[in-house]
């Protein structure tokens, strides 16, 4: 039997908060205002490789972020950025012998969420986590974040932001933002959309679902897997096998050449776009790593 067709429900949208539209701190006042909130550590280890491990050391929260922690993570990225032998970056979570339960990143420390109350505060924590992971992708260096356990809210922000991710067989990442009555805040949104398409990364962050290791290398979000009782050597020598025949300057023409449609660096914002692939090649022709193919008489190396 026929049924008349219903009436259009039409939501009445007022009422709802609008997009903040407030003051902005400049960075500097950010840090000073978050450097209060102490906890844990950001950690980082150079090696002769040219590789160096980031980590987030505060086990017994979970390795969640404080206040002071996001601001040392920014001071880290800017350390690695400048550092001159680097090629590489080990993005994980600490492990402790007291706190065994393993987790990469549980996003922002409750004691930070509950004590910055304000809509001003929660920009000012998001643009400042959104440089940090901004700088990340963009930094002339190859990032891999090493899952040896779970990455929640923006941990599993941070971990989207890397070049690459590692996991143990049960690690996952959950998007829970929508959950807690709040969205993605960390800079993970547009990296997710590119590694997963948009309805993929629609559904996981609507439905804050665990996006385990088996189906996460179907859709390409993970690049491969690890050992739990040797995940940390066997992501550094995943990485240094990649970067062992590189320079530093191969890896950052390399990122800049592939990251244009995204990305262009201010000191190549002026030029023809048709022209970015050029110069990024032309320094490095007839550098040293060049000749030394060239010398060897081999094109490429299987």
């Amino acid at each position: 039997m026929f049924q008349p067709m219903r009436k259009a429900v039409l939501y009445n949208y007022k009422g709802f908060r609008s997009y903040y539209m407030g003051p902005r701190l400049s960075v500097a006042q950010i840090k000073a205002k978050l450097t209060e909130h102490k906890g844990g550590s950001i950690d980082v280890v150079k090696h002769d490789s040219g590789v160096a491990d980031l980590i987030i050391n505060y086990p017994q929260k979970l390795n969640s972020l404080s206040g002071d922690m996001v601001c040392q993570l920014d001071d880290a990225i800017d350390e690695l950025v400048s550092w001159d032998q680097g090629k590489g970056i080990i993005l994980s979570g600490a492990v402790s012998a007291e706190n065994p339960k393993r987790f990469f990143c549980s996003g922002g420390d409750l004691s930070l969420v509950k004590a910055a109350v304000t809509t001003e505060e929660g920009f000012n924590i998001s643009l400042l986590m959104n440089q940090c992971t901004t700088k990340i992708r963009r930094a002339p260096l190859l990032s891999v974040a090493l899952l040896q356990g779970p990455a929640i809210g923006g941990g599993a922000e941070l971990a989207t932001c890397c070049d690459h991710r590692l996991a143990v067989k049960d690690a996952y990442v959950a998007f829970v933002q929508a959950k807690m009555g709040i969205s993605p805040g960390f800079g993970g949104s547009i990296p997710l959309v590119r590694i997963v398409g948009y309805p993929r990364a629609l559904d996981l962050a609507v439905t804050g679902r665990k996006l385990k290791v088996t189906e996460g290398r179907l859709m390409g979000f993970y690049d491969g897997t690890v050992d739990d009782d040797q995940a940390t050597v066997q992501a550094r020598v995943w990485m240094e096998d990649r970067l062992a025949p590189l320079t530093p300057a191969s890896v950052k023409y390399l990122k800049t050449a592939l990251n244009q449609i995204y990305y262009i660096p201010d000191e190549l914002k002026d030029v023809d776009s048709t022209e970015i692939e050029a110069r990024c090649f032309a320094p490095m022709w007839h550098g040293p790593r060049h000749k030394e193919v060239l010398s060897a008489g081999m094109k490429h190396r299987e």
